[in-house]
Order: C-alpha cells, then structure tokens, then sequence
C-alpha cells in the first residue's frame, strides 16, 4: 500500500529568548504558529517530539532580531503542540503560517507554564 502525502495543521510553540538584557521589564514571549505541512501521517505517528522540534528548526529557522531596547532575541520552535489533517484542497505550501498568536508572559515562565495555561489537555508528547 502507498502512502500518499496530506495536508495537515501543525501547531507549534516558539519561545523568544533574551540574548543579553538591557532593561528592567518582566516580560517573556512565546508565540503559537499554526504552519502548513504536506506530509504522510506517519511522520508525526514515528517521530519523536525531540526530532520534530529539531525538524521544524530547520525548516523554520530561529529568528534573531534586535528590539526597541537594543537587545538582541532569539525565537525558536521548542514544541509541536498539536496536528491535524485538513480535508479540504487549499493549495498551500508547506511551512505557510496560516495564524499566530502571541503569548507575553512574566520572565521565568516555562514551556511547561504555557502548556498548562494555554493547552489544556495537552497529550503530543511521542
């Protein structure tokens, strides 16, 4: 039997990180992604959670940028939250954002804060 390739909604959390702090404010941000994927479903089925974040870091690089207070941040994926096959012909490309939401949390929340906050019932942990 031959696999096709389908379309699916990934849900990935980035988390921006401070390169050096300039200022006094008590913020950290992470930022839900929802990305296009063509794919086989096998690809989350067998993949562990480690080699996923890995996978989509490569595909979606960090992003460095520099804000209003001269620090430097660095963005990146730390967690596929969530998948789900799309049904309908879109015609997208794979790795297209399709929505964002971002997440401005006091410095010291953890991944494990948002998941807890945000993911209730959160189970994709291959």
């Amino acid at each position: 039997m031959i696999n096709k390739d389908r379309l699916f909604s990934v849900v990935l959390l980035k988390e921006s990180t401070l390169l050096e702090q300039k200022n006094m404010d008590n913020t950290k941000i992470f930022e839900e992604s929802i990305i296009l994927l063509e794919t086989e479903e096998e690809f989350f089925e067998n993949n562990s959670q480690e080699y996923l974040i890995k996978y989509f870091n490569e595909k979606i690089p960090p992003l460095e940028y520099e804000n209003s207070y001269g620090e430097t941040i660095r963005s990146s994926i730390v967690l596929t939250v969530d998948y789900f096959e799309i049904i309908d012909s879109i015609g997208a490309n794979d790795f297209t954002e399709v929505f964002s939401r971002t997440f401005i949390e006091k410095i010291g929340t953890t991944v494990e804060n948002i998941i807890d906050k945000y993911y209730d019932g959160f189970v994709f942990k291959k």
